[in-house]
Parts: C-alpha cells; structure tokens; sequence
C-alpha cells in the first residue's frame, strides 16, 4: 500500500519517507501538544492534526494518546519517531 508520505513492506512495517511528516512527528512528541508542535513549527494546528491523522490511517494504528493536556507517543509512535529522528540525523 502506497500512501505517496510511506509505505507499507511486506512484514506490515511502516517506512516513513516524508520530511515534513517527520519534523511533525518529532516536534509533536518533544513539545507534548499539537498547540505546541505547530507553534515552534509555524504551521497551524490543524495541518499539524491533519498529517498526525493521515500517518495514523497510513500505519492503521494510533501513533499518540490525545488527552486534554497534550498527546503523548503510543509505543507505535515511539517506534516511528526514532525512525524521525534518524532520518532527520542523516539530513
């Protein structure tokens, strides 16, 4: 399945291959909140909202836990922000 930000391999694992997308993720789990992440990104919270979700349809699983006081990294999100943060250290 191609999504045209990842794709899906044959072991079902996630590849992420937009930037964008990656600084999204990174940002949205150092900073805690979506508010937060798209402050320090400049973008506005919803496209922030938006691309969080079109990963999680793209992954099938959900990659943070919205609470009222932020969102936090489920252990699938954790797994594809490393992958973030290695791709962004190669940059």
């Amino acid at each position: 399945m191609n999504t045209g930000r990842g794709a899906i391999t044959r072991r079902n694992e996630f590849k992420l291959r937009d930037w964008n997308d990656a600084r999204i993720l990174i940002a949205c789990a150092e900073q805690g909140s979506f508010a937060a992440a798209a402050a320090v990104l400049k973008q506005d919270q919803t496209t922030v909202s938006r691309r969080i979700g079109q990963l999680e349809a793209a992954v099938g699983r959900p990659l943070f836990r919205r609470r009222r006081s932020g969102a936090t990294p489920t252990v699938v999100g954790l797994a594809l922000v490393e992958r973030a943060r290695a791709m962004a250290a190669a940059v």
